[in-house]
């Protein structure tokens, strides 16, 4: 991995352990519980399984929550109040920059991660608006401080950094115009997130 690349992920990971310091689920959603509400066949078995999990959820230490349940857990951001979104969301961010699909695939098969990027890029204005909101009708955003958002904006220009150092190797390996990186749609994607994200802290 680039040395460059590194010293900006370290300081990204310490940043999202620096914002997210202390903080603790308290009467918020939990995973389990929160999985028992992704149950679209209603199936009533699944929700007490799930809901007996739940009873053994870690809710006072986000960093002491498992990868496994992280993982079993699936994409359940839908289904958590503003309180557990705050809780997990460093957890998503930290698997997101230091693990890939592959990895997951290979310790846990036909599981996936929750594409944390995506749900914190959809659309925009749905959050602009105070309108990203689950079935409880809270704004996922009402938990945040402003190093918390702020994180996440750090978090988009990483990925960013990442989109744009592709394009700076392939023009010293092949000769091609590295600031082609501007019209690339992922970038710009990324770079609209970063922008709207870093207007939450202001």
């Amino acid at each position: 991995m680039n040395s460059k690349r590194t010293i900006k992920k370290q300081k990204l990971v310490a940043f999202i352990y620096s914002a997210f310091d202390g903080v603790q689920l308290e009467e918020g959603i939990g995973l389990w519980e929160a999985q028992a509400e992704d149950n679209p066949l209603e199936d009533k078995e699944w929700e007490k399984q799930c809901l007996d999990k739940a009873k053994n959820d870690e809710r006072n230490d986000w960093q002491k929550v498992s990868l496994e349940n992280l993982i079993d857990c699936g994409d359940i951001i839908n289904y958590i109040d503003a309180k557990g979104f705050r809780y997990y969301l460093p957890l998503w961010l930290l698997m997101d920059i230091g693990y890939d699909d592959e990895v997951i695939q290979k310790q846990f098969p036909h599981k996936m991660m929750v594409d944390i990027a995506f749900h914190l890029s959809r659309p925009l204005e749905v959050w602009a608006n105070g309108k990203y909101e689950n079935k409880f009708g809270d704004n996922k955003l009402s938990a945040l401080n402003h190093d918390q958002k702020k994180c996440i904006a750090t978090y988009f220009q990483y990925k960013m950094n990442i989109v744009k150092q592709k394009y700076q190797e392939y023009s010293i390996q092949f000769g091609s115009d590295e600031s082609e990186f501007l019209n690339d749609k992922a970038y710009i994607a990324l770079q609209k997130a970063r922008d709207f994200w870093g207007n939450r802290i202001l």
